[in-house]
């Protein structure tokens, strides 16, 4: 509770903090008296509520750019005001009588609007502003989206197609009227049609035609007559956003564009652009161009010099710009500005592309400074792999720094591959690159899917299940940091666990297991499964022939057959008892299983028991039965989940001493 109020408390504090630095802006464009943009949001008694620079303001109706002989007249075209934006200047702020709100004051009646020329028999959207019993007013400065002012004009009743849709108009209808007189006493219409936007437009596909003033801002007209408006947001494209944005800012003034009504509102059609756009196929194709030149070298002429950029044009058709700043080139920055200097306006030079801005086309460039260095670009080197905890890094003969940029736009279709490569890269890796760049003593570089460690993982199988339960075969080396390493058919990394109930405490049974294996190098396994913590599978070893061990069996069999003798109990995982004929050869208790159920409870792990030798299997177990009157304890040796973590060593030390604690007993 307490930590919620107190964030609540410092969110209120960075609120007013953030408020009280959007007003100190007002404050400064105030003095300067700079033009600012609004947004009409309510209208008031005597003026309307907006928004200016993130604040709150308001606008009385005597600063608007035209004026009205009624408020029912602005209250008509209240909706058409929302849909456009105004321009003024701030001309008071201060503060509410109460002390606690800020208030901002804009005029609109000093901003120069747009000239506009009406012609007679030429077709105008408008919005009916007042009736009276001969007529109606239209003002069709909402054809032009307000920024033209107002244009006042009289419909006659008489102009109307017939009485019943004059008796049917109303205040704040829009209205589509031609022109058919203009003198100083105002407009008049005829050919009056009344429009139903949501009846027309509602849910369908239609065409708008773009529309680009000098500043660059975009208007979009539908049928040439009726407001349109194409949000960007990221609700409505996602991840086309850029891909649609770019394209319509590229069209042509006058261009078309084909697109879905997705609302009617304030008078206005919002529309998306949808994807039946020849223009979106192009954008798409110069974007994949732009970003082909990521990281690469380029030519480069100098158009303008200044103090801390230089602007040049890119392989004779891009923008470009080269920061000077410290952050780029640290110690080498004066030595660079020397060299810009020095060069002469349209010299052509090697620039290195760090950035390219996809909307706008601007590539952003670092000057390459000059070395006795041998080029490496288009070449192949062997990269190491140096790996700290999830940080990677790179480096070229184990010397050199090296960049590995993963992005679409130069792996493309491999980038998922290559990106499920770098998860499972661990320190020492050594990969297959191809150099893209070598700046400043430092390789930028592109794995290449011909690496060893690339054919692994791609070709690991799916959800690591494809593998279990099968008996696979395995090569085994010796690594002297770790022990054995185990790999599934060379390729999958394994875990081959040494358990005490799988060889007793039988220390030369498992030194001849060992020796057996690294002998072998390749040995059979069974795959029990597979551990996400280690992404390692876990296998169990299955020989298919019993002679290695070294055991001549003949004899063993003559010594244990049919006599009674020491059995040493251990439990497996699951909890299952295994058993050990003098705790070297394996062996398989007898019996029904109620017989077992009743002697399980005198078990525990390392407990040892009397039983008879009934026979031996080919396999390599004897088979055992229970002594009914032959039940003794021993004290618990080293416990299973113990010796379990140790390791080889640790392991043969314990089984000596158990060995010969065992003799002496």
């Amino acid at each position: 509770m307490w930590k919620f109020l107190l964030n609540l408390f410092k969110k209120k504090k960075e609120n007013k903090e953030w408020l009280e630095g959007l007003f100190d802006n007002i404050e400064y464009i105030k003095k300067l008296k700079h033009i600012v943009s609004f947004e009409i949001l309510e209208i008031k008694s005597i003026g309307f509520l907006v928004k200016t620079q993130g604040l709150y303001g308001y606008v009385p109706i005597k600063h608007m750019p035209w004026q009205y002989e009624k408020m029912e007249n602005w209250e008509a075209i209240m909706s058409s005001l929302k849909a456009c934006r105004f321009y003024g200047y701030v001309y008071k702020t201060g503060k509410s009588e109460d002390g606690k709100t800020k208030r901002v004051f804009v005029k609109a009646d000093s901003v120069f609007l747009n000239a506009v020329t009406l012609k007679k028999e030429e077709a105008y959207t408008g919005i009916v502003i007042q009736k009276v019993e001969y007529g109606v007013f239209v003002d069709i400065g909402h054809h032009f989206q307000w920024k033209c002012g107002s244009f006042v004009g009289f419909v006659h009743q008489s102009k109307f197609p017939d009485p019943d849709s004059f008796q049917k108009c109303e205040m704040g209808h829009l209205l589509t009227v031609t022109i058919i007189e203009k003198n100083e006493k105002g407009l008049s219409f005829k050919d009056v049609r009344h429009v139903d936007l949501y009846e027309k437009y509602a849910g369908k596909t239609i065409q708008a035609k773009v529309y680009k003033n000098e500043q660059g801002e975009l208007d979009f007209r539908v049928d040439e007559l009726y407001m349109a408006k194409m949000p960007f947001w990221t609700t409505i494209y996602k991840q086309e956003l850029l891909l649609v944005k770019k394209t319509i800012y590229r069209l042509p003034n006058g261009a078309v564009v084909n697109c879905d009504v997705i609302e009617i509102k304030n008078n206005t059609i919002i529309v998306k652009m949808n994807a039946n756009n020849d223009a979106l196929g192009e954008t798409e194709l110069q974007i994949q161009t732009l970003k082909a030149y990521y990281g690469k070298t380029v030519k480069a002429q100098l158009l303008k010099k200044e103090n801390n950029s230089a602007h040049f044009l890119v392989e004779d058709k891009y923008e470009g710009i080269m920061p000077l700043q410290e952050s780029i080139y640290k110690k080498d920055l004066m030595t660079v500005k020397k060299a810009i200097d020095n060069c002469s306006i349209g010299n052509i030079m090697d620039c290195h592309v760090k950035f390219v801005d996809i909307f706008t086309d601007i590539f952003t460039l670092k000057y390459i400074l000059k070395s006795n260095s041998p080029d490496y670009t288009d070449k192949t080197v062997k990269v190491n792999v140096c790996r700290d905890d999830d940080a990677l890094s790179f480096l070229v003969n184990k010397t050199q720094i090296a960049n590995m940029p993963i992005t679409a736009s130069i792996y493309g279709e491999d980038l998922e591959q290559v990106q499920k490569v770098m998860d499972c890269l661990t320190d020492g890796d050594i990969l297959n690159c191809e150099v893209l760049d070598f700046v400043d003593n430092t390789f930028t570089v592109k794995l290449l899917m011909n690496s060893d460690i690339v054919k692994k993982v791609i070709t690991q199988p799916n959800d690591s299940t494809d593998l279990i339960g099968k008996i696979v075969k395995v090569n085994v080396t010796l690594n002297p940091q770790t022990g054995l390493d185990f790999l599934i058919e060379n390729t999958w990394k394994a875990i081959l666990p040494i358990k005490k109930y799988d060889y007793g405490a039988n220390i030369d049974l498992l030194h001849q297991a060992i020796d057996y294996w690294l002998t072998a190098k390749v040995i059979d396994c069974e795959v029990l499964g597979f551990d996400r913590n280690t992404d390692l599978f876990v296998l169990k070893w299955r020989p298919k022939d019993r002679k290695w061990s070294g055991i001549n069996w003949n004899s063993v069999v003559v010594d244990y057959l049919r006599k009674i003798v020491f059995v040493f109990v251990y439990f497996n995982d699951c909890s299952e008892p295994v058993f050990f004929v003098d705790n070297k050869y394996w062996a398989v208790l007898e019996g029904t299983k109620s017989e077992l159920e009743k002697i399980k409870p005198h078990l525990y792990d390392g407990a040892i028991v009397q039983c008879k030798v009934n026979s031996f299997c080919k396999q390599g177990y004897f088979t055992i039965s229970w002594v009914k009157e032959g039940i003794s304890y021993a004290k618990t040796r080293t416990s299973k989940s113990s010796l379990e973590k140790m390791s080889y060593a640790e392991l043969l030390k314990k089984n000596r001493s158990f060995n010969t604690e065992t003799q002496s007993t």
